[in-house]
């Protein structure tokens, strides 16, 4: 058997030994491990799977530490940020918003990958005018997104039943989590201002440029990028300037702003989001819901 932290790991039968902690949530299946595909999927806890090429920053592979993905890093921040929310809502509703975020997270790789100032990035062009437009197409993103953020919201709120309340407050939840991936994309692939004419491997950013700016008041500026490599964001999977070393590329700074950013941001969010989707956290988390999840569960293991 092999632990993982949440679960445990047959070799012999290739799955799961325990439930998935996400119960329906993650999949009907509730064994499957790394969606049935260990070449490209890896699962670090036992929660869920990952493209084995999705790192956040990939400086830290050749360090050894692979869990800064998008997602251990949205899920880092949630904790940090939850301890704002003890009283307004449980440890059941936390876990469910979390677990809601990585989702949207996830998506805007998987479904939103050729749009490219999602991901604060130029395309293939890299010269100061596209570099420009893609800022200003991110800035104007980040806006609309948080403009579809408060619009589901505002219709869970008038929502004539608890069905239609839960749709919107998950969409909701869903556009938090697409704009939390394009928040880490900025400390991930942004560049130096100062020396957008030098050649590759001497975009040094200075700590300040990362520790005083941000998404919304941006000093760094967006990256090229190729499917087939040759940018200055190499390739797919590989993250976020050729040549950029953990050293010269503030890394460990970059990670950690990342981190205290989206953190920030998941308070005043969540807040909001607790507030006008009371009464579908009430229902959904009630007694009477966890007792017909209960049969529910049973039901279900009876056929597995």
């Amino acid at each position: 058997l092999y632990y993982y932290g949440f679960r445990f790991f047959s070799k012999e039968l290739g799955r799961w030994l325990n439930r998935d902690p996400l119960e329906e949530n993650g999949g009907v299946n509730l064994y499957s491990s790394f969606n049935n595909n260990p070449i490209d999927y890896y699962d670090l806890y036992g929660k869920w799977a990952t493209r084995a090429s999705k790192y956040l920053f990939f400086g830290w592979f050749s360090l050894g530490l692979l869990d800064e993905t998008h997602e251990s890093i949205t899920e880092k921040a949630f904790e940090m940020s939850k301890k704002s929310l003890i009283g307004i809502i449980g440890d059941d509703a936390k876990t469910y918003i979390r677990n809601q975020i990585i989702k949207g997270n996830r998506k805007q790789d998987f479904k939103y990958t050729s749009i490219d100032h999602r991901h604060y990035l130029t395309g293939s062009k890299i010269n100061s005018g596209a570099r420009s437009d893609s800022g200003f197409e991110y800035g104007l993103y980040l806006i609309e997104e948080k403009r579809n953020f408060d619009f589901f919201i505002k219709r869970a709120d008038i929502a004539k039943s608890i069905r239609w309340q839960g749709f919107h407050c998950e969409k909701a939840l869903e556009s938090l989590g697409l704009l939390s991936h394009s928040w880490q994309d900025y400390y991930g692939h942004g560049l130096g201002p100062r020396r957008l004419a030098a050649p590759y491997g001497e975009y040094n950013v200075r700590d300040t440029d990362v520790l005083f700016y941000n998404p919304y008041n941006r000093k760094l500026q967006p990256a090229s990028w190729s499917l087939l490599g040759g940018k200055e964001h190499p390739g797919f999977g590989q993250e976020p300037v050729k040549y950029g070393s953990p050293v010269s590329f503030n890394y460990k700074i970059r990670v950690q702003q990342s981190k205290n950013f989206t953190s920030k941001q998941y308070k005043l969010y969540i807040e909001k989001w607790s507030y006008e989707c009371r009464c579908y956290i009430n229902t959904r988390f009630s007694l009477f819901w966890r007792f017909m999840r209960f049969l529910k569960d049973r039901t279900v293991a009876r056929f597995l």
